[in-house]
């Protein structure tokens, strides 16, 4: 009779239990699988969040290299311009200075044409009054010796 009612017993037991570890394994199951989603839901935000912070760096880099593409091109055009001016200054600098030094020249070469005229001028009438100082030297003295 022992031996029976242990047999029952434990075919009670063994009937009731395996429900029991049936419906544990299914919580364990459910558990494992809300982790595993969980999981996967947290690394799926994780790696969007990780794109879209790579895709603002990308762009943030690529408006940081066309702010400094612009800058560059804008520093290029004063410095050209710049350049432009310095040169025209330059030129007109140097036109002015060939302008002087031509009027100078011009001046003179006018300066000089007026004195070797006034000195032309002048050693033609000495040659005319010393030609004439001999005619009236020489009519002088041919009066002197003429019988008279």
């Amino acid at each position: 009779m022992l031996v029976v009612r242990s047999i029952v017993l434990a075919s009670l037991g063994l009937a009731l239990g395996l429900p029991a570890v049936r419906a544990a394994e299914s919580v364990g199951t459910a558990a494992a699988s809300a982790a595993r989603q969980t999981g996967h839901a947290v690394a799926e935000a994780g790696r969007k969040t990780g794109h879209a912070a790579a895709e603002a760096g990308r762009e943030t880099g690529h408006a940081a290299a066309e702010v400094g593409r612009k800058t560059g091109h804008a520093a290029a055009r004063a410095g050209r311009a710049t350049g432009h001016v310095a040169a025209e200054a330059g030129r007109a600098t140097g036109h002015v200075a060939a302008e002087a030094g031509r009027a100078t020249g011009h001046a003179g070469a006018e300066a000089g044409r007026a004195t070797g005229h006034a000195a032309a001028e002048a050693g033609r009438k000495t040659g005319q009054a010393a030609k004439q100082g001999v005619q009236k030297a020489k009519g002088s003295a041919a009066r002197a010796s003429s019988p008279g």
